[in-house]
């Protein structure tokens, strides 16, 4: 048995804070977050590019979907140089990346 039996406490808003305090200070939180945040994700935003916040929202990430586009070349499966022979892939021009057209490329 738990010896704070005698201890007892009134229904209601706990005495530790001031009701509504930490609403105002989450408030105050994603307010400060939206200035420091707000032109980055506005300038990627104009030039395309995908942005989210992290889960805190202390960070913003931001992405390209142009990468999306691009996939190990097959011929080469990733390393630049023909298998057998070790000469440059000629498909992906010894990068062991390729844009393909089936990923949604523009010629």
């Amino acid at each position: 048995m738990a010896r704070n039996d005698h201890q007892v406490r009134r229904a209601g808003q706990p005495d530790d804070d001031p009701p509504g305090i930490w609403r105002r200070v989450a408030r105050l939180r994603v307010t400060v977050q939206g200035w420091l945040w707000n032109p980055d994700e506005k300038w990627a935003t104009d030039r395309g590019l995908d942005t989210w916040r992290s889960s805190a929202g202390w960070a913003v990430h931001v992405r390209d979907r142009r990468f999306d586009l691009r996939h190990v070349c097959e011929a080469c499966a990733g390393e630049g140089r023909h298998p057998i022979g070790g000469a440059e892939c000629a498909d992906c021009g010894g990068v062991g990346v390729v844009t393909g057209p089936e990923r949604g490329e523009r010629a």
